[in-house]
């Protein structure tokens, strides 16, 4: 055991002659400093380096209310010991919710080493718990700091693709604007569309703060003004109903469900209101057990023909996408209207 070094706030020399040879019996490596003063004793706090306090309580010039009041000023975390005549046990109660450790009558010093043993262990036990939980503050400190770094990557990435796909959006358009095939125009365009509906997922990504999952209502929200603006004809009023409350999918399965909805809505509005002045598009998508979703797209147009295949691109890519979530799709042909169902997985 290292050297223990006591600072004892006594004015009797005979009781700190007693108090010394009391605890040299257990504790034979201890190196005493006595004072009886207010400035004496702030001295030997600053310049003694004491493990333990033992201090009386009342002294001509000083007493142990005042000790302990200076030693939380100065935010010392010493074991503090009164060690006094007579008291009253309120008193005591009183010293112990100040700050003491415990207290010991001069008549029954006996009790002394074992009252600073359990005080020196007290205290390492709570300087031990301070450490660790310093250092789990640390730990945590750094784990959020390293999230903190992750995120701003994510969020990065996403904003990079999603500049990336813009240019390319915006080469398409570019070239669209020199060819006078209107076949081939149209192709252009609705490529467009599709890279488009794959760049809002990672612009709303990036404008998130949980870059995990895609609020799928906000999206198809944009998706439809967007589509609306660039597939609607001006003669045909077409209105779109959209139920997809608290519905939330990660990028893995938001995107091939971006490009499900973008060709399905896309041909709603360049083939179901032929011929008509107004019409409704209709999107639900909804969770059920399992984790497993439900998908339609549905319009009150002309219908689709019996004799209509899936050989166009569009309805091509919608087949592989729905395998792609390990999902079904069939068709619900109203007389008035198609109903697209796609049932998919909504893990990623």
């Amino acid at each position: 055991m290292k050297n223990l070094n006591v600072l004892h706030l006594e004015d009797s020399p005979d009781d700190a002659f007693f108090v010394q040879r009391c605890l040299r019996i257990t504790y034979a490596d201890c190196t005493f400093k006595v004072v009886d003063n207010q400035d004496d004793f702030l001295g030997a706090l600053k310049e003694f380096n004491p493990d333990l306090i033992l201090s009386d309580h009342s002294m001509p010039r000083f007493d142990s209310t005042s000790a302990l009041e200076l030693c939380r000023n100065e935010n010392m975390d010493i074991p503090f010991i009164l060690v006094t005549g007579a008291v009253s046990e309120e008193f005591a109660v009183q010293c112990l919710q100040r700050g003491a450790d415990d207290y010991i009558l001069k008549s029954s010093l006996d009790r002394l080493p074992n009252a600073v043993k359990r005080a020196l262990d007290k205290k390492k036990t709570e300087r031990q718990r301070d450490e660790l939980v310093r250092k789990l503050e640390a730990s945590l400190k750094e784990k959020d700091d390293l999230l903190a770094e992750k995120d701003a990557l994510i969020q990065e990435v996403h904003h990079r693709v999603k500049n990336n796909l813009s240019i390319i959006t915006s080469l398409l358009n570019i070239q669209a604007g020199f060819v006078s095939d209107r076949k081939v125009k149209a192709l252009l365009i609705e490529s467009v569309s599709r890279i488009r509906s794959m760049g809002m997922v990672h612009e709303m990504i990036y404008d998130q703060t949980n870059f995990s999952n895609v609020v799928m209502e906000t999206y198809i929200i944009k998706l439809f003004q967007f589509i609306s603006i660039n597939f609607a004809d001006p003669d045909v009023s077409v209105r779109y109903d959209i139920d997809a409350r608290d519905v939330f999918l990660n990028i893995n399965v938001a995107m091939p469900c971006a490009l499900i909805l973008n060709e399905l809505i896309t041909n709603a509005y360049k083939h179901a209101f032929r011929g008509r002045r107004d019409g409704e598009i209709k999107v639900s998508l909804s969770k059920k057990d399992n984790n497993r979703y439900d998908l339609k797209v549905s319009d009150n147009g002309v219908g689709l023909p019996e004799e209509a295949d899936d050989s166009t691109l569009g309805l091509s890519l919608v087949h592989g996408l729905v395998n792609q979530i390990q999902g079904t799709v069939s068709i619900e042909r109203n007389g008035a209207g198609t109903t697209y169902v796609i049932t998919f997985a909504g893990a990623g």
